[in-house]
């Protein structure tokens, strides 16, 4: 698990490199637990945006396979089969 906050940042996931069939979870998963930015909307927009893109790729980078969030149902297009969250591979 990974856990960041300060004054206007909350960011919290996990790395899952064996899910174990939890949640129909596949392996090699970043789970998203909560990423939060506050201020300016605009500013928070694309900070946010620029944190989400370089987290993918960081995480694609270092041999993961699936984005999920834990707080979101499943997705209706680009679903991992199986995943009781949203889950999509990268």
């Amino acid at each position: 698990c990974i856990h960041y906050f300060d004054n206007r940042r909350n960011i919290q996931f996990r790395l899952w490199e064996r899910a174990e069939g939890h949640l129909g979870i596949p392996d090699m998963t970043l789970i998203v637990i909560n990423i939060s930015v506050r201020g300016i909307k605009e500013t928070a927009r694309t900070e946010m945006t620029a944190f989400v893109h370089w987290l993918q790729q960081t995480v694609k980078i270092n041999g993961f396979l699936h984005f999920a969030d834990e707080n979101h149902e499943p997705l209706t297009t680009d679903q991992v089969p199986g995943c009781r969250i949203a889950c999509y591979r990268l």
